[in-house]
């Protein structure tokens, strides 16, 4: 059963990006570098879509808007707990 794509793009991007930190796994990235790991076009809905997805799968994650209002996008802060 193949994993979901938007999961296993930013599961890589955390593990390209990211360093240990205590018991948590830290990176930082965008809802830009996201989309064009997974071949989309970039709008300004799709960044908010991203950030969205990236907030409810990785609770503690912050954000910071890129532009006005996210209007290109967001930067995105993940934690993500190891054991």
């Amino acid at each position: 059963m193949p994993g979901n794509p938007f999961m296993i793009t930013v599961d890589k991007l955390l593990l390209e990006k990211g360093e240990q930190k205590g018991k948590h796994w830290c990176a930082i990235t965008t809802t830009g570098e996201i989309i064009k790991e997974l071949n989309k076009v970039a709008h300004t809905s799709y960044h908010r879509n991203i950030k969205t997805m990236v907030e409810m799968h990785y609770p503690g994650t912050k954000v910071e808007p890129i532009g006005h209002n996210g209007a290109q996008g967001w930067k995105l802060y993940i934690r993500v707990r190891t054991r």
